[in-house]
This record gives C-alpha cells, sequence and structure tokens, in this order.
C-alpha cells in the first residue's frame, strides 16, 4: 500500500486534525517518501484549525466532512510548485475517544477528504461504541491512520469512474462509508 503511495509519480500535502497523525509517519518511514510527500500540518487547536482552512465560519463543526474539504483545499495550496495533474491534497478531521469515562452518546468518528485537480473521495469512518477495544484511543488512532493510507493508495491507483460511487462497509469495530465525487 503505502509502495503504490511512494511509487506513483503523485505530490500529496497532509493536514490532519484529531487524530490519524500516525499516517504521516507511516508513509515518512519509507525510503523515496521524499518523492512524493511534500509537506503536512497538524492544526490541532480550533483556533489553529480555522486559520488553517482559511475559513471565517460559525456553523461549520472542527469534526467534519466540511472541515475535512476545506482542510484538503489548503492542502493543495501548499504545494511550493503546483502541477493540477500530479497534486493531491488531503484533509482528516476526526474526534476520537477520550477513554472509558466519556459520555455514551459521543460518537467517535473521523472524516477524510482526498482531492485532485480531476476528483473528490470523501471518507466518513465511525467507531463502534459496543465494541471492546472502542475505549483505547491507540487503537483507534491505529485503525485510522491505516485507513488514511488505504484511502490514499485507493485514490491514487484507483482509476476514475465517471460515476458518483458510494459505498458503506460495516465491521464489529467501525463503519466507514465511502462518495467519489468527479470534479
Amino acid at each position: 500500500m503505502i509502495d503504490k503511495i511512494i511509487n506513483s509519480d503523485k505530490k500529496i500535502y497532509m493536514a490532519i486534525t484529531g487524530g490519524g497523525i500516525g499516517a504521516i509517519s507511516r508513509l515518512l518511514e519509507n525510503g523515496g517518501a521524499s518523492n512524493v510527500f511534500v509537506g503536512a500540518s497538524v492544526p490541532y487547536s480550533e483556533h489553529e484549525l480555522k486559520t488553517f482552512s482559511g475559513t471565517t465560519y460559525n456553523n461549520v463543526k472542527c469534526c467534519s466532512k466540511q472541515m475535512a474539504d476545506f482542510m484538503a483545499n489548503e492542502s493543495m495550496c501548499m504545494m511550493v510548485q503546483p502541477d493540477d495533474k500530479k497534486d493531491i491534497g488531503v484533509g482528516v478531521t476526526a474526534s476520537l475517544t477520550r477513554g472509558e469515562s466519556e459520555r455514551r452518546d459521543r460518537v467517535n468518528h473521523a472524516y477524510i477528504c482526498v482531492k485532485s485537480e480531476e476528483k473528490t473521495s470523501h471518507y466518513y469512518i465511525v467507531f463502534n461504541k459496543d465494541h471492546s477495544y472502542s475505549y483505547i484511543r491507540r487503537i483507534q488512532e491505529d485503525v485510522l491512520s491505516r485507513f488514511i493510507l488505504c484511502t490514499l493508495s485507493d485514490f491514487i491507483c484507483a482509476e476514475f469512474n465517471n460515476a458518483q460511487t458510494h459505498q458503506t462497509l460495516n465491521s464489529s469495530f467501525f463503519t466507514f462509508t465511502l462518495e467519489e465525487i468527479k470534479s
């Protein structure tokens, strides 16, 4: 999966907040990552997130599809030498567990947006609360980090389908939904 990313001719910039930061280190652990990886931002506080995403809004939640999209847009803008055919911006915003003492109604989830000039893919992952690992932050972090790299690899390797795609996968630990949109 990481080899597919590194061996591509793409240029990637990632912006991640709330969880999934391990995706950056996993990518950079491999030789050749500098050929594709331009950089990353981790705007972790709400103020920094709003500053990075370039939004002056009051009604957009920090962990939302719209925020992930804003972050992917800004990631595209961070390219030093823009090349519309090769650039990929990634925006991830997550709300992961705080441990067993957190509210039962709090949703642990993440939104991922992977964007190029030709297409945009939105991914949504929800961690199921009734699974025994649901309240272990490092496990959610690990799953989300791997999931980000899988989505990036699939985005790079997939042939673009002209139709809008919706896909859902359920497991005992999480549920994810994919929505691909032709730009």
